[in-house]
C-alpha cells in the first residue's frame, strides 16, 4: 500500500532525522576535544560519559517506554488528567534524577578506582557532566509529548538547534576551559533544550484546551 507507506515515512522522517541531530549534539564534543586538546583528553573525557548515559538507559528509559502509551490514550480521552499526567511524569523523573546526579557527583572519586590513577582528571569532569541526566531526562519525556501531539517537526528543529548551540558553546568554551569547558557545553545545551521544550510543551498544552472548550 503506497499510501500508508508514504504517510508512514512522512511521519517518521522528522523523528529519525530528529535522532540523528541528538547524536551528533551529544557525540561531537569528543570530536572537537580530540582536535582542539588531543587524544589523552578525549580519553579522560570519555571515562566520564558511560556514568551518564548508563543512568538514563537504566532509570528514565524504561519509564518513558512504560508511560508513553498512557500519554497517548490519555490525550485522546481527557485533556486534564493528560496535563495531570504530564505533570506528574516530570515530578518522578525530577525525584529520581536529581538525586542521582548528586550521589554520582558525591562519588565520582571511584572513577580511578575502575580506571586506574591516570584518569583522576576525569574526577570533576563527572561530577559536572553528570547534571547532563536530569536536564536530558526531562526533556525525554517532554519530545514524547510533543510526539503525541504530533509535533514531530517541532521535535526536529528544537534538536537541529541543539546541535548548533552544542557546536557554538564548544567552539568557544573548549580552547578556554579544556575538558571542563565540553562538560559545561553540554549541560548548558541540555538545560537550554530542556527549557525550550517545557515553553513549547505548555504552550501546545494550552492551546489544545482551549480549541476543545
Amino acid at each position: 500500500n503506497f499510501v500508508l507507506l508514504k504517510h508512514i515515512f512522512v511521519n517518521a522522517l522528522p523523528l529519525g532525522l530528529a535522532s540523528f541531530f541528538f547524536m551528533i549534539y551529544t557525540r561531537i564534543d569528543t570530536l572537537m576535544l580530540n582536535n582542539f586538546l588531543g587524544e589523552r583528553e578525549v580519553g579522560i573525557y570519555s571515562a566520564a560519559t558511560p556514568f551518564i548515559f548508563a543512568l538514563i538507559q537504566l532509570l528514565n528509559v524504561p519509564f518513558i517506554s512504560a508511560i508513553y502509551p498512557a500519554l497517548s490514550r490519555l490525550s485522546q480521552m481527557d485533556e486534564e488528567r493528560f496535563t495531570k499526567a504530564i505533570k506528574k511524569s516530570l515530578g518522578i523523573i525530577a525525584m529520581w534524577s536529581i538525586p542521582a546526579s548528586i550521589g554520582v557527583a558525591l562519588l565520582a572519586s571511584i572513577i580511578p578506582v575502575i580506571f586506574g590513577a591516570k584518569y583522576q582528571d576525569s574526577v570533576p569532569v563527572l561530577r559536572l557532566l553528570i547534571f547532563f541526566v536530569p536536564f536530558a531526562s526531562l526533556s525525554a519525556l517532554l519530545y514524547k509529548v510533543l510526539i503525541v501531539l504530533k509535533k514531530q517537526k517541532i521535535y526536529l528543529y528544537i534538536s537541529i538547534l541543539g546541535a548548533v548551540i552544542n557546536l557554538s558553546l564548544n567552539l568557544f568554551l573548549i580552547p578556554t576551559f579544556s575538558l571542563m569547558g565540553a562538560a559545561f557545553a553540554s549541560v548548558l545545551t541540555q538545560m537550554l533544550l530542556f527549557v525550550i521544550y517545557l515553553l513549547i510543551v505548555v504552550h501546545q498544552v494550552k492551546k489544545r484546551r482551549f480549541s476543545s472548550i
